[in-house]
């Protein structure tokens, strides 16, 4: 026995909610479907447009409490993520298909079906939608594979350039170290000349000295 007091109905009212919201749009859905049935006039415009014992919705499209996808003559295809509607015109069985949703397939349906379009005419429609669609596949390739490469150029070129630059830049570092170098040695050549130089003037003036020693010496006396 389920309790029905306290925390113990609170939880059973919460689990049974989803289920209830679940059943009631189901039954509504139902209700809709079957409120239509007989509709030789089920759109509400009172010109009796629609056979006797069609189902149809607000949109006019064709409805079935027989069909998975809930319209009638609309399937889905088993081997690809397309719906596709069959019908009889003059007891030949037709089939278009293609569509991305049932919905769009009701809709086609339709059209054929109140004499809008021919069947010759729903299918040249959904070839041409086919076909733009497949072109515009091959242009998407077509400009991924030109993006890809344009960006595998600038990557390239951009490569190129740091390599140049690395270059340059390594170029420059060695000539800053040579001009650094012969500064250095420059530097250190005119200590050696300055150095010299005092002792040239320093030789000079011992030379001097000895001169006038040599003279003041004993031919002097």
């Amino acid at each position: 026995m389920v309790s029905t007091t306290g925390s113990g109905k609170t939880a059973l009212l919460e689990t049974l909610a989803p289920v209830k919201i679940f059943a009631g749009a189901v039954f509504a859905k139902r209700a809709m479907i079957l409120n239509l049935r007989g509709g030789g006039d089920s759109d509400g415009d009172g010109d009796g447009k629609h056979d006797e014992g069609e189902l149809r919705d607000e949109e006019g499209l064709y409805l079935s409490t027989q069909s998975a996808t809930g319209y009638k003559g609309v399937c889905k295809q088993s081997q690809a993520a397309t719906f596709f509607f069959e019908m009889r015109i003059d007891g030949v069985r037709c089939f278009v298909g293609g569509f991305k949703t049932a919905v769009d397939a009701a809709r086609m349906y339709k059209r054929i079906k109140d004499g809008d379009l021919t069947v010759a005419e729903g299918q040249a429609i959904m070839q041409r939608e086919k076909e733009a669609k497949a072109e515009a596949k091959e242009a998407k390739a077509a400009a991924d594979a030109e993006a890809k490469q344009a960006a595998k150029q600038v990557a390239k070129e951009a490569k190129a350039e740091a390599k140049e630059a690395a270059k340059e830049a390594k170029a420059e570092a060695k000539e800053a170290k040579a001009a650094k170098a012969k500064a250095k040695l420059e530097k250190r050549s005119d200590a050696i000349e300055a150095k010299m130089a005092v002792l040239q003037a320093e030789l000079d003036d011992v030379s001097e000295k000895l001169m006038e020693a040599n003279i003041g010496g004993p031919s002097g006396a």
